[in-house]
């Protein structure tokens, strides 16, 4: 016999902000491109929205310039190349590049993260694969009564599906990013210097 919903309910208490912020998106029947974009999860969706403000014969020469961006070692770089890209179509594509400068912090935030977890936050697969689970309950389901209720149900079937997931790369390193240590471009910082490997970090405060 299952739970009853009051036990669910009150399971989803001990939740986070942040993991209450993504049931209730998904409660309120937000697609998986909205809740990718309203949770910072933006690198793709902020790339595509710069080509689509482009005229298509702009857009071969101009999809190169905008992938290399979050592909750069450094933040630095990356803000280099975007340098150079508003400086290309400024004048030509005033739309695209007033795109690509809106909520340019949110888009490289990546890099205030290990290294070894960019490939994960470059895209929205993080959230649209496990979320994608979720609407095959949801949609069959089609209505709740309750907020409380979907958000209990959605939980429920996220730590089912967990089972099947793969391990983020380098997990070892989240206690650190849990715990507040900064990172730049990737590697971590520690009493004023930075780090040369995010996982030899992990190994030597466990030790």
């Amino acid at each position: 016999m299952g739970r009853p919903d009051h036990y669910h309910v009150a399971r989803t208490r001990e939740l986070t902000a942040r993991q209450r912020e993504d049931l209730a998106l998904m409660a309120a029947g937000k697609t998986n491109s909205q809740i990718a974009e309203a949770l910072d999860y933006i690198v793709d969706h902020k790339l595509t929205n710069v080509l689509d403000a482009l005229p298509k014969k702009a857009q071969a020469t101009a999809v190169e310039r905008l992938k290399a961006m979050p592909y750069a070692d450094t933040q630095a770089e990356c803000e280099r190349q975007r340098d150079a890209f508003v400086r290309r179509y400024r004048k030509t594509d005033p739309k695209a590049v007033d795109t690509l400068l809106r909520d340019w912090d949110r888009m490289v935030t990546f890099y205030a993260f290990p290294k070894e977890h960019w490939i994960h936050l470059r895209t929205t697969n993080i959230v649209e694969s496990p979320f994608a689970s979720v609407r095959l309950r949801t949609n069959a389901s089609r209505r709740y009564k309750r907020v409380e209720g979907a958000q209990a149900i959605i939980w429920k079937i996220l730590r089912v599906a967990e089972q099947a997931w793969r391990k983020l790369n380098a997990p070892a390193l989240l206690p650190l990013v849990a715990s507040g240590v900064p990172c730049k471009d990737g590697r971590m910082i520690r009493s004023g210097s930075v780090t040369g490997n995010g996982n030899d970090q992990a190994e030597r405060t466990a030790a």
